[in-house]
């Protein structure tokens, strides 16, 4: 018997075995273990064979809620679960009062900051240009980073070189430092017990002085794919939350209504606000910009460490390797800049 953890589920193969009791049996533990007051998340058993479904079973009860042959029931009957509920009616946006808007627009100016997006193009093989994935540079006599957890080799995720970079970015980058690379573990089978933590170990985060270009690229289980960073965008940025906690309780709910109506009226035009978009090619990265960002302190001065750079994983070049789902944030402590983390933030 095989079995496997989906992230909403769990999914359990027997083979050559068309009783479901196996299946519950394995399973016991589990939904013993799940709290009665809540429906339970494995609601439904399938049993499979040559054919396809042959039976839908109760995943608690182990009564039978379809067979083939019979009528498909309700959907509710059918997967154990209630129907979602309707949305709530919106009722339309007040416009705010000019004497707030006013306020709001003082206490904001001084905050708001430019982000850069990238510009991607097919990769060339230079392994010292900015890039995702793709070839390397490493620290001279230096081999190619593996994962201490499961020794697979590390795939690059990002590199940033400083010469090319804007700017405000060039300025983060410590005294002798002319790269920032994120090398990611792939495989499925790392089982990293700190892999989502902003210091984990399934990574190799860094600043990079002196480089040679690695002699290739080894063989990655779920490798991203290889683009060249050619150029930047800027844009202003929305304050994430987080910068905006000292705002009095009417300038919060004054900046949560007008981002509301600026969403619902920009919903449906595509280019009127520049943020990357499917099928955009500056889609799967965003640095530096505070979309979501997670904010680990720094381990030496204890400071809230700074957002550096924005990874995205649901479109573009990074996909297959954060089996695109959700954000990433290199961030970095601003007083000991050679300190950085990666944290994840999924969905």
């Amino acid at each position: 018997m095989t079995a496997a953890s989906t992230g909403h589920g769990v999914i359990v193969r027997v083979t050559g075995c068309a009783d479901a009791s196996p299946i519950r049996e394995a399973l016991g533990a589990l939904l013993a273990a799940y709290p009665p007051a809540f429906v339970s998340p494995l609601s439904r058993t399938l049993v499979c064979d040559a054919e396809g479904v042959a039976q839908v079973l109760d995943a608690v009860s182990g009564e039978a809620v379809w067979g083939r042959g019979q009528p498909i029931p309700e959907r509710e009957a059918l997967t154990g679960q209630e129907p979602p509920a309707p949305p709530p009616v919106r009722e339309p946006t007040p416009p705010l009062e000019p004497q707030l808007l006013q306020q709001l627009r003082a206490a904001l100016e001084g905050r708001l900051r430019p982000s850069y997006v990238p510009r991607v193009a097919a990769p060339t093989g230079d392994a010292g240009c900015s890039k995702v994935g793709g070839l390397a540079l490493l620290a001279p006599g230096e081999a190619w980073p593996t994962c201490p957890n499961c020794a697979a080799p590390l795939p690059l995720a990002l590199q940033l070189a400083r010469e090319t970079c804007p700017e405000p970015v060039q300025a983060r980058f410590p005294a002798g430092a002319r790269h920032l690379q994120l090398f990611y573990c792939s495989s499925s089978d790392c089982g990293a017990d700190d892999a989502w933590e902003p210091f984990g170990t399934n990574r190799v985060l860094r600043f990079l002085s002196e480089s040679l270009p690695a002699s290739e690229v080894p063989e990655c289980p779920e490798p991203p794919e290889p683009a060249d960073l050619v150029g930047w965008d800027e844009q202003i940025t929305t304050l994430h939350s987080e910068d905006v906690r000292d705002l009095s309780d009417e300038l919060q709910i004054a900046r949560e209504q007008l981002l509301l109506t600026r969403a619902r009226g920009l919903r449906g035009r595509r280019g009127s606000l520049r943020q990357p978009q499917p099928r955009d090619p500056a889609a799967g990265l965003a640095p530096p910009g505070p979309v979501g960002a997670e904010w680990p302190s720094c381990p030496q001065c204890e400071a809230r460490m700074e957002l550096q750079a924005q990874v995205g994983a649901d479109d573009g070049p990074l996909r297959m390797l954060f089996a695109a789902d959700g954000t990433g944030h290199v961030t970095q402590c601003p007083t000991h800049l050679d300190v950085l983390a990666f944290g994840w933030a999924c969905g």
